[in-house]
This record gives structure tokens, C-alpha cells and sequence, in this order.
């Protein structure tokens, strides 16, 4: 009997430990519950909205600093210390970090440069060329920017594209070809050359129905139209490689031009007529101020026309 209330007494004083021990970690679990969060995830939302949100949960806000950002809204949340997920105390800070937005910038002047320096100057700014549109301008040289869009000064944001307008330079005239038959050969090539023309082919062809040294047939011919910069094709009147009557006194000797200052090496091109054939004497990429000199063979009767870029800009001629 005293055995079997000892072993009843010693259950029962095992049940009260059990169930005090038990009692405790219920009691801290809830009690340490009460006093920990789970950190909300923050990115991307408003920075007004995330203060509620953390002041909800008994946390305090710590604004860390803002950044300009090309995928968070301005004023939204963008970074946040400690991660989303994180239990902590209540009371603890939670850093943040905001958007600032997409960075502005002030858009640059682009007028009267080139596409290369567009490109260079836009790269530098954190900007991009968005398309192009030609149109002839008098005033703007051929490859240039006449206007564009955005206009210099606005505020547009980095990584925007500009709309820019180019120049294809003055438009073409287009005439009448004229009436080159029984001409001076050195007459017509002058001709060809004070409008704006070029003279291609030179053919001797020896006729009895002509005066030498006339031209006796032309393409195009007389009356066709065509624009400004076309190509003239001559035939004269005399013996095939014949270097014609000239006098020995053949004049200045010496061909000079100096290429205009920029940034850009000019493409320069010099031919030269003499004895009824066209030739190419010079043919060279020149940098921005330098000065070419060219001899002129001496007894020879020649045309020196001068194209920088493809675009005649001196002619001279050697008697």
C-alpha cells in the first residue's frame, strides 16, 4: 500500500514538472513572438506607403539616401536593409533607400555638325540618335545638322533619342544643256566648268568638216536637261594624241590649295585636261589645313579643276 502512493506521488510530482516546463516555453514562445517581425518586402513601393507599413509593424524608418533609377519610379523604394523575410525586434530600423528617377539632362546645340560628331557628342551626354530626315539648305553645308529635336536647352531625360534634320547642301540646278558644237575645245572645258558641270571623257576624232581644236560632238547632247554636277562628254577635232599648237611661254607653273580648318580630313581630288585626255594628277584624303602644291608640265596647255569631297571649288587654267 505505502509502495503504490509513492509511485502515485512520484507521477504526479513528474506531471507538475512537465507541465510547468511546458508552461514556461509556451509562455517565452508567445512573449518573444509578441516582440519579433518578419521585415516586409519594400521594393518599388512609395516611400510614404512603406512608412505606414513599417510604422504598422512597430518598426522604425532610417532613410539611408536616394539614387537616380531608369526601372524604379521616382520616390518608390529601391533598396532596403535588412532583406525582406528577416525577423527582427520591433523597435529595430529598417534602412531604405529611394528613387530619384530617371537622371536629366540638358540637351546639347547639334546645329552645323557633322553626323560623326553628333554621334560622339551624343555618346558623351548618355544620349542616342533617334532618326534621321534630309532636306537641300542654301545656308547649311551638305552633311550637317540643320535643326533638331528635342531643341538645345530643353530637359529630357538620359537615354532619350534626338531627331535630327541634315543637309544635302544647295539643290542642283536644273538647265538646258547648251550648245557645245564647233566650240574651242579650252572654250568649252571652261564652260563645262563655270557651270557647275564636269567634263568626262575627251576624245580626238580628226574630221575635215570642223576648225581643229573644235569640239564636234557632245554628251548630252544640246537641249537635254539635266542638273547641275552632270558629266560632259567632249569630242574634238583633232589628230589622236596630238598635243596641239601651243606656245612655249606656258604661264605659272605652280598649283596651289589649301584645305579649310575643321575636324574632319577632306577628300581631295585634282584633274588635270591637256592634249584632248582627262586625268587624275592628285587623289588624296588632306588633313584640316594643309596646303597641297602641284607641278604643272611646262609647253603644255592644261585645265586643273580641283573637287574636295566631290565638290568642284577651283578651277585654273594654264595657257
Amino acid at each position: 500500500m505505502i509502495t503504490r502512493l509513492i509511485k502515485i506521488g512520484f507521477f504526479f510530482i513528474v506531471f507538475l514538472v512537465v507541465t510547468g516546463i511546458s508552461a514556461y516555453f509556451a509562455l517565452s514562445f508567445f512573449i518573444r513572438s509578441e516582440d519579433s517581425v518578419v521585415v516586409p518586402d519594400l521594393v518599388g513601393k512609395e516611400v510614404v506607403q512603406s512608412l505606414e507599413i513599417l510604422s504598422g509593424l512597430g518598426l522604425n524608418t532610417k532613410v539611408s539616401g536616394s539614387e537616380f533609377s531608369s526601372q524604379i519610379a521616382r520616390n518608390h523604394v529601391i533598396y532596403q536593409d535588412p532583406d525582406p523575410g528577416t525577423v527582427i525586434k520591433k523597435g529595430r530600423d529598417v534602412q531604405i533607400v529611394f528613387s530619384k528617377g530617371i537622371q536629366s539632362i540638358i540637351t546639347p546645340s547639334l546645329t552645323r555638325m557633322t553626323l560623326q560628331d553628333v554621334d560622339m557628342l551624343l555618346s558623351e551626354n548618355g544620349l542616342s540618335l533617334k532618326s534621321k530626315s534630309y532636306m537641300h539648305c542654301d545656308d547649311i553645308p551638305a552633311q550637317t545638322v540643320i535643326s533638331q529635336n528635342p531643341e538645345p536647352g530643353s530637359e529630357i531625360q538620359q537615354g532619350a533619342g534626338i531627331d535630327v534634320l541634315i543637309s544635302l547642301g544647295r539643290a542642283p540646278i536644273a538647265y538646258c544643256m547648251s550648245n557645245l558644237k564647233n566650240m574651242a575645245v579650252n572654250d568649252a572645258i571652261v564652260f563645262i566648268e563655270q557651270n557647275r558641270m564636269k567634263l568626262g571623257e575627251l576624245k580626238n576624232v580628226l574630221t575635215d568638216s570642223a576648225q581643229p581644236e573644235a569640239v564636234t560632238h557632245q554628251f548630252p547632247p544640246p537641249g537635254m536637261m539635266i542638273r547641275e554636277g552632270a558629266t560632259i562628254d567632249l569630242t574634238v577635232n583633232r589628230a589622236d594624241g596630238s598635243e596641239g599648237n601651243y606656245p612655249s611661254d606656258a604661264g605659272p607653273r605652280i598649283f596651289s590649295y589649301q584645305v579649310d580648318y575643321g575636324f574632319m580630313n577632306k577628300h581631295v581630288q585634282v584633274k588635270m585636261t591637256a592634249s584632248g585626255k582627262t586625268q587624275d594628277i592628285y587623289n588624296e584624303y588632306v588633313k584640316p589645313g594643309d596646303e597641297i602644291w602641284l607641278m604643272v608640265p611646262v609647253n603644255t596647255k592644261a585645265t586643273l579643276s580641283l573637287y574636295v569631297d566631290g565638290s568642284l571649288v577651283k578651277t585654273q587654267i594654264y595657257d
